[in-house]
């Protein structure tokens, strides 16, 4: 036992130390795998009240989802597509999601602090109820009948 121990140290340090790197399995959740330019939209309410704090979900497809109650603290959805995504009490402080599309997309009682949505598709989306709105970032971001953090609309892509 204590042989097979030292064997699998060996060839471990030795992997590492030949530039071989270890790849952990992607994350899936209710059949959502988690990793970049995956499609979930298969997976409707499933990613509800998750932790999904940190996760590489770029470009992926996550049209449609109900994300209700999830973390999403820091996650990188850059270029996603999030429209008609559901996002209601869901935190988002500091993630990244420029790029992403966010049409009719619902943040009601949302935590959004930190965001970046610079050049983000913010159609239809109204952001005045989210928490911390005053922290985003929205440098380059489509505006169609956007209600902003402020209460303020914007319709400078309609």
């Amino acid at each position: 036992m204590k042989r097979q121990y030292l064997i699998t140290l060996a060839v471990l340090f030795l992997s590492v130390g030949c530039g071989v790197s270890v790849q952990a399995e992607p994350r899936v959740i209710n059949g959502c795998v988690i990793e970049p330019e995956t499609d979930c939209t298969h997976v409707g309410a499933g990613l509800k009240y998750k932790d999904l704090s940190l996760v590489d979900l770029r470009g992926a497809n996550l049209s449609g989802l109900t994300l209700h109650g999830a973390s999403l603290r820091g996650a990188n959805l850059s270029g996603a597509n999030l429209s008609g995504a559901e996002f209601d009490m869901t935190v988002l402080t500091d993630a990244d999601l420029s790029g992403a599309d966010l049409t009719d997309a619902y943040f009601t009682l949302s935590q959004v602090s930190g965001a970046n949505l610079q050049g983000a598709i913010l159609k239809n989306v109204n952001l005045h109820h989210a928490g911390g709105g005053a922290s985003v970032n929205l440098e380059g971001a489509q505006f169609c009948n956007t209600v902003l953090p402020d209460g303020s609309v914007r319709n400078d892509h309609c």
